[in-house]
C-alpha cells in the first residue's frame, strides 16, 4: 500500500494542468530541477509525518523523476541530505524513473 506523489500547475487561464502539459516545458526552461527538488523535499516531508502516525506509518511513496534531475550529479547527495534533513525513511521513499532514461545513459543511470 502507498502512495504517488502528483504535480499539477494551477495556471491562471486554464486551470489544473497535468504535468503532460508542462513537464517538457519546465524540461527546456531549466526548470525542471528545481521543480524536481521542490516536489522531492515535500514527499520526504510528508513521509516524516506519516512516520509519526500509526496508520500511515507503513505507506511507501512513490516520486517520478526527471531525466535532467535524476543525471545530474549532484541528485544522489540531494537525495540522502534531503532524507537527512527531513528524517524520512529511505526504505518509504520510491524513486521512480522513465523507461527514456534506461536507454538514454544506462551506465550513468547504474552508476547512479
Amino acid at each position: 500500500v502507498g502512495a504517488e506523489a502528483l504535480v499539477r500547475w494551477q495556471h491562471p487561464e486554464r486551470g489544473l494542468l497535468a504535468p503532460g502539459l508542462f513537464i517538457t516545458l519546465a524540461e527546456e526552461t531549466g526548470l525542471i530541477a528545481p521543480l524536481g527538488r521542490w516536489v522531492l523535499r515535500a514527499a520526504c516531508e510528508q513521509l516524516a509525518a506519516w512516520q509519526n502516525q500509526p496508520r500511515f506509518a507503513a505507506l511507501v511513496l512513490a516520486v517520478n523523476v526527471s531525466a535532467v534531475q535524476f543525471l545530474d550529479p549532484g541528485f544522489t547527495q540531494d537525495v540522502l541530505d534531503l532524507l537527512e534533513a527531513t528524517g524520512a525513511s529511505p526504505a518509504h521513499l520510491k524513486l521512480e524513473l522513465t523507461e527514456s532514461l534506461l536507454v538514454r545513459d544506462a551506465d550513468a543511470v547504474i552508476a547512479t
